[in-house]
């Protein structure tokens, strides 16, 4: 029996280019069997592909009595637009989050997709049965062309501190679904601090309570050239990374040691990974002549590389 109480979970789905892919986001969230109603928010950023046409054409041929769609309207040069001039990509993730009417929110980015079509119910149970709960999330798949890897993770109850050295969410963020009163109101002036909005995002949500973290597998997150963190170079993304650390210890300064600690061990971290890196390719080319001296500009190249990185990270 559905419950027509009003809409209880919002779907935010945020598309650009996903031709593709968009197709199976859509199907995935339509075959989501729940006994609430919910809706589908979409937001797509002025793609320049087929991706809104195959949206359209999907809605329109798609309809349950439990699913409400809304499709946002943008046009160049109106009120989004202009925000998206000012915030960059973070206006689709705000807009679309501002026009979500539910309870809860589940995210879905448009070249990722659901494989478990009990998902929004278990989550809604699970917070509807454990509201000192601000989010729940759950294991994923990720697939790089055809090659599928299960990514496991054993956690149950995840705090604040558990995500301060890195965003161990990661790639199961496309299963998240959270309160959306467990977002603070100044949540988009935040992200325009950081560089992970989801690390973030997940961060705010862990200030007003734990998470839960589901050991099904719920959904596929897929890596392609043209994703957000696959895009980014390698510098780009350890700099976001020190960008974080630099926001939680400037509005957490209680952490401020561990964070110090862990920007030092991602340092250590990186200094091998380089050096690993140099080597293997001193071995392999043997145009260096003198190891002595291509360990000694190896040294000089990473003091330069972590003093931009800490110039470039505030």
């Amino acid at each position: 029996m559905i419950e027509r109480q009003g809409i209880m979970l919002s779907v935010r789905l945020m598309t650009y280019n996903h031709e593709p892919f968009i197709e199976d986001a859509l199907n995935s969230i339509f075959k989501q069997e729940a006994n609430f109603v919910f809706e589908i928010v979409i937001g797509d950023d002025f793609s320049t592909d087929n991706t809104l046409q195959i949206i359209k054409e999907f809605i329109r041929k798609n309809n349950k009595s439990n699913i409400l769609w809304n499709l946002l309207k943008r046009e160049k040069g109106d009120e989004y637009d202009i925000e998206r001039q000012r915030v960059g990509r973070l206006a689709n993730f705000f807009n679309i989050v501002e026009n979500c009417k539910g309870k809860y929110i589940a995210l879905l980015d448009g070249d990722d997709y659901w494989t478990d079509p009990l998902k929004l119910q278990k989550q809604v149970d699970f917070l509807e049965k454990n509201p000192e709960y601000t989010f729940v999330a759950g294991n994923t798949v990720v697939k790089k062309g055809d090659v599928e890897t299960p990514l496991i993770k054993n956690y149950n109850t995840i705090q604040f501190e558990d995500l301060l050295e890195g965003n161990k969410l990661g790639v199961n963020t496309c299963t998240l679904c959270f309160r959306k009163d467990s977002l603070p109101s100044n949540y988009l002036e935040v992200l325009i601090k950081t560089s992970y909005g989801d690390w973030a995002i997940t961060l705010l949500l862990l200030k007003q309570g734990n998470g839960y973290f589901l050991q099904d597998i719920l959904g596929v997150y897929r890596q392609h050239d043209k994703g957000v963190w696959s895009s980014m170079s390698e510098a780009e993304q350890i700099n976001g990374i020190f960008k974080m650390y630099n926001y939680i210890e400037a509005t957490y300064p209680d952490y401020g040691k561990k964070i110090n600690e862990y920007q030092i061990n991602t340092i250590k971290k990186i200094q091998q990974s380089n050096y690993n890196r140099a080597m293997q390719d001193f071995k392999q080319s043997r145009k260096v002549f003198d190891l002595a001296l291509f360990k000694l500009k190896l040294k000089e190249k990473k003091q330069i590389f972590i003093k931009n990185l800490f110039n470039n990270g505030k």
